[in-house]
């Protein structure tokens, strides 16, 4: 009796990985590229919360708890078999108390049935996102290469946990070599021959510690840094990321709890990242994004709301005060890129890590400070509107930043 059961657990446990396999393969992953083909159904998780706390009991293991539940499978195929659909690729968001699998584009009918059937919280779009870093030919004449401007800096954001969704960073740069920098992977495979060059130039504004007197050093280079990569490079400086792979490093954002989120990426408004970024910013997480002028603000991610603000980034000065929800911040820096190597960068996308490291130094100087002080005093700094050293930071606090601490 004894040797039976150890061959059904052997078994069942054989089945749980193979059906682990199907449902997070990262080949799976990546090969969901033509996202006007594909569309995304989304479920309640139907497992008890003690499955999904992976509380032993009878007749299962606390393995199934985790993203390899046969359950999850099982739930996806009622409907898909329902509706006569093909699964690409399936994967649950914790967070949201949700599973989600891709499926080919359906017809219009069978689409209006999908958003009908009462195990559907909705059906959207499987949406391709974009990070694109420009080489920059020249400063402006009143703008002082940011390279400068770094090595004026102590180390700063001590400890603030700062999550970055991009690309991967060449961490075997020198000037990363000191930094606390965390990655986790949600793209797969895809891009790893290359060392890519958008994740570490923006992680290197943000956290490089300069290895030589000819080094960077980062505006917040104290930080903790997890950079979560849900974005990919094809080796010309642009990346693709989907709603899947953001989807996938959103959910884990949520777990780490950071300070702050620094998204230098664009793309249309996505309902799953959107209830997702609901989440962070319900626990105090401040949201950074590159501000996307190709789309209206209700229809791009992240939409405007409270606690998240767009990096516009300029050349020199801007006079007119930048309107709700957008910070003006150098446009072009001197930055870290693949293979020990440093380049002049430009772009929102190179804006808003300005705006992470900054929001870093703050909340260093200030803990107890909420998202609304910190955006409030970055409003101030970043306007020209807060240029005396003397200044406190925020009324009643006497902790104060020099000048050359805040070189926007």
């Amino acid at each position: 009796m004894y040797k039976n059961y150890y061959s059904t657990a052997l078994l069942l446990s054989f089945m749980v990985f193979i059906t682990s396999c199907a449902i997070t393969s990262p080949t799976l992953v990546s090969e969901l590229e033509d996202t006007d083909q594909v569309m995304m159904v989304v479920i309640d998780d139907p497992r008890s919360e003690r499955r999904k706390l992976g509380i032993s009991g009878p007749g299962y293991s606390a393995r199934f708890a985790y993203d390899d539940d046969p359950l999850l499978h099982q739930a996806a195929m009622l409907v898909a078999d329902d509706h006569g659909l093909t699964i690409l690729a399936e994967w649950p968001l914790r967070n949201l108390d949700v599973h989600c699998f891709a499926i080919a584009q359906p017809s219009d009918d069978t689409l209006t049935a999908l958003e009908n059937d009462a195990r559907v919280r909705w059906v959207q779009p499987f949406n391709r996102f974009t990070v694109e870093i420009s080489g920059a030919a020249h400063l402006a004449a009143n703008e002082a290469p940011i390279h400068q401007f770094f090595n004026n800096f102590s180390e700063r954001g001590n400890n603030v946990k700062v999550a970055v969704i991009d690309t991967s960073a060449d961490t075997s740069h020198p000037d990363l070599a000191q930094s606390r920098i965390t990655e986790m992977n949600f793209a797969g495979n895809r891009g790893l021959s290359i060392k890519e060059a958008h994740g570490t130039a923006v992680v290197g504004l943000i956290a490089s510690k300069p290895a030589s007197p000819e080094g960077i050093a980062g505006l917040a280079n104290n930080a903790d840094v997890r950079l979560l990569r849900g974005c990919w490079e094809d080796g010309s400086g642009k990346g693709t990321c989907n709603t899947l792979t953001l989807a996938l490093a959103l959910d884990a954002a949520i777990d780490l709890r950071p300070a702050i989120l620094n998204l230098s990426l664009t793309g249309p408004y996505d309902e799953v990242l959107n209830q997702l970024l609901t989440v962070l910013l319900n626990q105090n997480t401040l949201i950074v994004a590159a501000y996307d002028e190709n789309r209206a603000a209700g229809e791009r991610f992240p939409l405007p709301q409270t606690g998240v603000v767009y990096a516009y980034g300029i050349d020199g000065e801007r006079t007119l005060a930048a309107p709700e929800n957008v910070l003006y911040a150098p446009r072009h820096a001197i930055s870290l890129a693949p293979n020990a190597g440093y380049e002049l960068v430009s772009g929102h996308s190179i804006a808003a890590p300005h705006v992470t490291a900054m929001a870093a130094c703050l909340i260093d100087h200030n803990p107890n400070a909420d998202r609304q002080q910190i955006v409030s005093s970055l409003q101030e700094w970043l306007s020209g509107s807060q240029r005396d050293p003397t200044a406190p930071v925020f009324g009643g606090n006497q902790q104060r930043f020099s000048q050359r601490q805040t070189p926007f």
